[in-house]
C-alpha cells in the first residue's frame, strides 16, 4: 500500500460469500457521516460496520430512521410490514411502472401493490410528497419487476426523494 492510499478507516462493508471477488470495502466515513440513501445500497450479502475509536471496537451499522419509513434489514419479518426497502434514492424508469397511484404512506403503497389485480406486483417505489415529474402527483409506482433482477441503468433512475421496496410474498402478506 502506497502512502497516498493510506487513510484512517472508520467503517467497512464485509461479505462472507462470493470470495472470488472483493469481500471487504474500507471507508473513511464515520457512522454520523453516512447518508443512507447516497452512501449505501442495501444488499443481503453485505454488512456494514463502523469503528468506534473511543471504545476501540466495531459495531454493525444499523442505519438511521427517516420520515418516510423505518429501517428494516430485510432479515426478519416485522408484523404487519409486507415490504423491505431495497434501494434508497432511486425510482423506476417510467416505462417500467405498471401502475401509478397516490398513497398516504409506504404501508398504503405496499397495500396497493398487494391488492392490484392488473398484474403480479413484485415491487414498488414510494415518495412521501407528490412527485414533480408526474403531473398528477402520484407518489406510489408499482411494477412487476423483481428487485433482485433490476438493472441499474435500464430499470431505475437516481432520485433522492424516492425509495424502491421489495414486496414480500409470505402467508402474512397476501
Amino acid at each position: 500500500m502506497s502512502a497516498s492510499s493510506r487513510f484512517r478507516c472508520a467503517s467497512f462493508a464485509y461479505r462472507s460469500s462470493g470470495l472470488a471477488s472483493a469481500n471487504c470495502v474500507l471507508s473513511r466515513l464515520r457512522s454520523e457521516d453516512i447518508v443512507d440513501f447516497s452512501d449505501l445500497v442495501r444488499h443481503s450479502e453485505w454488512d456494514v460496520f463502523v469503528f468506534d475509536y473511543d471504545r476501540r471496537e466495531c459495531d454493525k451499522y444499523e442505519g438511521v430512521e427517516d420520515n418516510n419509513d423505518n429501517v428494516n434489514s430485510g432479515d426478519d419479518e416485522i408484523a404487519g410490514e409486507c415490504y423491505d426497502r431495497d434501494r434508497r434514492g432511486y425510482r423506476f424508469l417510467g416505462t417500467k411502472v405498471n401502475l401509478a397511484v397516490n398513497a398516504r404512506d409506504v404501508s398504503a403503497c405496499s397495500e396497493a401493490c398487494r391488492s392490484t389485480t392488473r398484474f403480479e406486483c413484485r415491487a414498488f417505489a414510494f415518495r412521501l410528497r407528490p412527485d414533480n415529474y408526474d403531473n398528477e402527483g402520484r407518489n406510489c409506482h408499482l411494477t412487476d419487476l423483481d428487485v433482485r433482477e433490476l438493472d441499474g441503468y435500464s430499470d431505475t433512475v437516481a432520485d433522492a426523494a424516492w425509495n424502491i421496496y421489495d414486496q414480500r410474498d409470505t402467508r402474512n402478506c397476501r
